[in-house]
């Protein structure tokens, strides 16, 4: 696994917790 494969997993896991628990949760991700 490379560096760009580990930020597109963390950004999609950031959109799911997004959806699940609300946006506001976003900010805590950055």
């Amino acid at each position: 696994m490379n560096t760009s494969d580990a930020i597109d997993i963390l950004r999609k896991f950031k959109v799911n917790f997004a959806d699940k628990y609300g946006i506001k949760t976003l900010g805590l991700f950055g």
